[in-house]
């Protein structure tokens, strides 16, 4: 994604919800929901970018890792 600068806008945060596990997440500004992180079981997991080649349909990568790193 440099060519786009997304490398520009990277944050990090640590997340504690109510319900669920903290983590914590690094990721880019104004994305929702989690491209990778570890949380306090020490689980990580981190989203490879494709190309688009296939159908994705349903619930977004960005919001299954989420609830992946909080459950």
């Amino acid at each position: 994604m440099t060519e786009i600068g997304l490398q520009n806008c990277a944050v990090s945060f640590v997340i504690r919800p109510n319900d669920g596990r903290a983590f914590f997440n690094a990721g880019f500004a104004g994305i929702v929901g989690a491209v990778g992180g570890m949380n306090e079981s020490q689980i990580s997991i981190g989203e490879m970018g494709g190309r688009g080649r296939y159908q994705w349909d349903g619930t977004p990568m960005s919001f299954m890792i989420r609830r992946a790193l909080e459950t």
